[in-house]
């Protein structure tokens, strides 16, 4: 189903981060393999998604970052040697070095991931994230699992067929050329000026 024509897609609406107060571990994403995993900022309960994705991450080859969206690090529990934790860093600096997102598949985190460039798994949550999910796999920028089951293997399979970074980084391309905020900012001003 298409949008009404008076409908335009902008792409993402957030400005650049000016935070620059990053983890002391941060030097570690250098040179390697990253996997970041979020639950974002609404549905926070460590034990969805984040757990299970550390626990089979666990060993693996990449440096996993999680992030608890502002829930204390704490309620992670220990974390393997390959594990990295923060309650949040900002999108903008996180995923230029990433490599794939494992996400419950929240609006925000999907658009900023594809805007970079970066193929996802999506295991969904709760409200849109199951559409977002379908929408995610039917564009070919990752997979989706309905549990966090076998997170290791999806990540693998992520990581090794070309083609799920290549969708996401069309995706990105497009969402760049749409012109974000400062196109909704013009859209306005031209709406208003007609009133």
């Amino acid at each position: 189903m298409r949008p009404p024509k008076q409908v335009e897609f902008v792409g993402r609406l957030i400005s650049p981060t000016t935070r620059n107060d990053l983890p002391g571990w941060w030097p570690e994403l250098d040179g390697r393999t990253v996997v970041h995993v979020t639950q974002g900022t609404l549905e926070t309960g460590a034990d969805d998604l984040l757990k299970p994705a550390i626990e089979a991450l666990a060993g693996h080859d990449a440096l996993v970052i999680a992030t608890t969206g502002g829930a204390p690090v704490e309620a992670l529990g220990a974390l393997p040697d390959n594990v990295r934790a923060a309650e949040f860093i900002p999108h903008d600096l996180l995923l230029p070095r990433t490599n794939v997102m494992v996400t419950n598949g929240g609006w925000g985190g999907v658009l900023a991931a594809l805007e970079a460039g970066v193929p996802l798994i999506v295991v969904p949550g709760e409200l849109d994230k199951a559409q977002v999910a379908k929408r995610v796999a039917r564009a070919g920028a990752g997979i989706t699992r309905r549990k966090p089951k076998n997170l290791r293997r999806a990540v693998d399979q992520v990581l090794e067929e070309p083609r799920h970074r290549e969708s996401a980084q069309t995706l990105g391309r497009q969402i760049k050329a749409a012109g974000g905020a400062a196109r909704a900012a013009d859209m306005t001003e031209e709406l208003v000026k007609r009133r």
